[in-house]
């Protein structure tokens, strides 16, 4: 993967399909968000994306470790059909290889905790859930033992509405979920304990958590997440 950086913009080449993942959106994000700061990235040779989501997750962790506020993907986001629509006939002033292990590098600074660790919690949407996420999560906890600590999901106001007229929250409670609406749980004193580690799928939320309100960290993809739930301890899937 390549990003090349121009002065408004920044490009990504071909990744091994192990990390064709969710959280390898996260890292991507992270790492053009360190290499890029304010300027617009490029990116070449990004996997294309499952959802939305994906690219939600990228660019939230792109303005996290960076000032990013527009990337341009080649062959995925409209206006960036090929490299040189991406740079308008500009040239990139630099250009960033990217390697599968430059991503793990950067996905395991987001953990401060061993595999086994116990948890206080499992914090997800940050950036706030969308219905599509609530659907995967849910599949997943059904599948999984019933939940041994608290879950806490972001989620927008109009998307809890949708569960709401759906007939979810049943479903949703009985899973020990708890829903936030219209803020984030690294932001405000929503949970309830902190004794143990909380472990999230998101970059953002690891980034800001252990400063903003002092908790100490797992990161994983939502599949970790929602085994993690039933085990009460940190739980990494594939290893």
């Amino acid at each position: 993967m390549r990003i090349a950086a121009a002065r408004s913009s920044s490009a990504s080449r071909a990744f091994d399909a192990e990390l064709e993942s969710d959280t390898t959106f996260v890292g991507v994000g992270l790492m053009i968000g360190f290499e890029s700061g304010e300027k617009v990235p490029v990116i070449e040779g990004l996997a294309t994306p499952r959802d939305e989501d994906q690219l939600k997750a990228l660019g939230a962790a792109s303005a996290t470790s960076g000032a990013v506020a527009l990337f341009h993907a080649v062959g995925i986001t409209p206006e960036a059909q090929t490299l040189a629509d991406a740079f308008g006939g500009r040239a990139p002033e630099r250009i960033i290889d990217i390697t599968p292990a430059d991503i793990r590098r950067v996905l395991a600074h987001l953990s401060a905790v061993p595999d086994g660790t116990p948890l206080s919690a499992v914090c997800l949407g940050t950036p706030h859930f969308s219905r599509m996420e609530w659907d995967r999560l849910l599949a997943l906890l059904e599948r999984n033992s019933a939940a041994r600590i608290p879950i806490y999901v972001n989620t927008g106001r109009e998307t809890y509405e949708g569960l709401v007229r759906d007939g979810k929250m049943p479903l949703i409670q009985a899973a020990g979920i708890r829903v936030v609406t219209d803020t984030c749980t690294y932001i405000t004193a929503i949970l309830e304990k902190l004794d143990g580690a909380v472990m999230t799928n998101s970059g953002k939320w690891a980034h800001y958590a252990p400063g903003n309100i002092g908790a100490t960290v797992a990161f994983g993809s939502l599949e970790d997440c929602a085994a993690s739930t039933a085990a009460g301890s940190v739980v990494r899937l594939g290893r």
